[in-house]
């Protein structure tokens, strides 16, 4: 058995975590893919080119956590944000890892 053919049983297949990027007052501005997340902010990519503001909500599809954060950095297609507090106590938030969502790795 080859190479390849050891790899194609291996695989499954996976969803990247997305979600979408809002003003303060909570109007959805543009969406993203969650490249890395830890407790203290995320490393975005954005699916189109947009003026941010500094300050930002984080909506996050997998689990419908919303996070009032800070632009760290922007280099786009890619950014940080840097999460100042969590908005909301969602009950999918305590389990992500149900709903096959991945952070994607570059």
């Amino acid at each position: 058995m080859g190479a390849s053919d050891r790899r194609k049983n291996n695989r499954q297949r996976k969803r990247l975590a997305s979600g979408r990027l809002m003003t303060w007052k909570g109007d959805f501005i543009v969406d993203f893919s969650i490249i890395d997340m830890s407790e203290k902010g995320a490393r975005l990519r954005l699916h189109e080119r947009y003026r941010l503001p500094d300050m930002l909500r984080f909506f996050c599809d997998h689990d419908d956590s919303i996070w009032e954060g800070r632009l760290a950095w922007l280099r786009q297609p890619d950014m940080g944000i840097e999460f100042i507090r969590r908005l909301d106590q969602s009950p999918k938030s305590s389990s992500p890892s149900r709903y096959n969502y991945h952070y994607a790795r570059s």
